[in-house]
């Protein structure tokens, strides 16, 4: 229901879909799940996780390639992460990248004093076999610095090739 909050969120919390369909070839598709997990419930990510994670193989039964983005709130070194990648599910376009990755190892700089992450916590992931990321960076934006960010994350930037 929307606007309901489940498990331990301390607020609700939205995933956003879009299908996109070549017009070139209808029978290639790309879903993109877009989601911002919960910033304290442990549980309430691990949880969505594992339901976005249903999505996905929905999606991919369905014939389309599809891309898990956002804010998980959640480090490489987190269960909710390790559930998503576990069985080469998902793979991490950081981890996959051609290129190495560049830029800082952390998305979350902090605002006006805000506890910093030292790791990513915005991911971008796709099922194996279905892309090639050729570069993945996190963008070099100090929040301190310039005031009129859209956001409070650094941004994420992956660049595919579609099989």
């Amino acid at each position: 229901m929307p606007g309901s909050k489940s498990w331990d969120s301390s607020i609700p919390r939205i995933a956003t879909l879009v299908r996109l369909t070549s017009t070139t070839d209808p029978s290639r598709k790309l879903v993109v799940i877009n989601t911002h997990l919960d910033h304290e419930g442990a549980a309430s990510r691990r949880m969505a996780a594992l339901l976005l994670l249903q999505h996905v193989q929905d999606e991919q039964q369905a014939g389309s390639t599809v891309l898990l983005v956002g804010d998980f709130n959640d480090g490489p070194s987190s269960p909710t992460y390790a559930d998503l990648l576990a069985q080469g599910r998902l793979v991490d376009a950081f981890n996959a990248s051609i290129a190495l990755p560049v830029g800082p190892a952390a998305t979350f700089p902090g605002f006006f004093n805000q506890v910093r992450d030292a790791e990513r916590i915005d991911h971008v992931l796709f099922a194996p076999g279905t892309a090639v990321p050729l570069l993945a960076t996190v963008l070099a934006i100090d929040a301190d610095t310039q005031l009129s960010l859209p956001s409070d994350h650094r941004p994420v930037l992956v660049d595919f090739l579609f099989s």
